[in-house]
């Protein structure tokens, strides 16, 4: 019995459906799926969705870098630090030179009251970017004797020039923090901007005058 070419390109076509339907529920597939449902979630702040996600993607493969440290960097936003620690801590073995991963620890470790702990993660992002911001700042919270805050201190005074509105802001908690508050009171006053930034440092430099 002969069979039709119509026949034949049907037979292609469906042998050719079946495969990309296997591909389509293969493991891989699926967790480049979550991956980026994940990071769609977590791109529109729905952070409990985009953990359920991660999770999903480390259920296929528990050892997926990205998730382990997305999954970190969500719980972090909820506040549920003692699980974004295990798992930035995962993801920091992974990939040790990622910046964000760091400041999120060293965050949780001045939580913790863990500072020279917070200060090893800082001391490296500021190796690499003397100027970062969130670094400095975190840099001044940990710093617990004269010498570090007097090193907290000069390194803040080494950016000042180069500093904008938000960043200035920054710049003046970074000072409070380290316990130089003249200067951040002087530093708060320098704040401009209409996004509200202004007004922060408004009552920010309320604070600060309430606790001189």
């Amino acid at each position: 019995m002969r069979i039709s070419s119509s026949a034949r390109v049907g037979t292609v076509v469906l042998m050719i459906a079946l495969v990309l339907a296997g591909c389509a529920r293969s493991p891989e597939a699926k967790k480049a799926r979550y991956l980026e449902r994940g990071n769609r979630y977590f791109k529109q702040e729905q952070y409990r969705e985009a953990i359920l996600e991660y999770r999903n993607v480390l259920r296929i493969d528990p050892k997926e870098p990205a998730a382990t440290r997305q999954l970190g960097l969500a719980y972090y936003q909820l506040g549920q630090y003692g699980l974004s620690f295990r798992y930035l801590t995962q993801a920091q073995q992974v990939d040790p030179d990622n910046t964000d991963v760091r400041l999120k620890l060293a965050s949780i470790y001045v939580l913790g009251g863990r500072p020279d702990d917070a200060t090893s993660q800082v001391e490296e992002v500021l190796k690499k970017d003397p100027g970062n911001l969130d670094a400095l700042v975190l840099f001044a919270g940990a710093a617990n004797s004269p010498r570090e805050i007097e090193d907290a201190l000069a390194r803040i005074k080494a950016v000042e020039p180069t500093l904008g509105g938000t960043a200035k802001l920054h710049l003046a908690i970074a000072y409070l923090l380290a316990g130089d508050n003249a200067k951040a009171q002087a530093t708060f006053k320098t704040v401009s901007g209409n996004d509200g930034t202004a007004d922060l440092a408004r009552l920010w430099a309320l604070y600060a005058r309430r606790k001189a």
